[in-house]
């Protein structure tokens, strides 16, 4: 199962890809890289969103 996923950040959208395999969650932002994390009783799409953001928080404290 695949589908987008978008979150905003100081009023700017961020979009990032979202797919689900074997129990495994892994989003991806095509700048900023992905996570992965076992899906576990949190809906696929809020885990999708918090992953989101830990992905662009990251990426934007090493100044990317």
């Amino acid at each position: 199962m695949s589908f987008p996923v978008e979150i905003e950040r100081d009023g700017v959208r961020i979009s990032g890809q979202c797919s689900v395999e074997r129990g495994a969650l892994t989003v991806t932002h095509v700048m900023y890289g992905s996570e992965t994390t076992q899906v576990g009783n949190t809906p696929p799409e809020a885990l999708a969103r918090l992953l989101l953001g830990e992905i662009v928080t990251k990426a934007k404290a090493k100044g990317l």
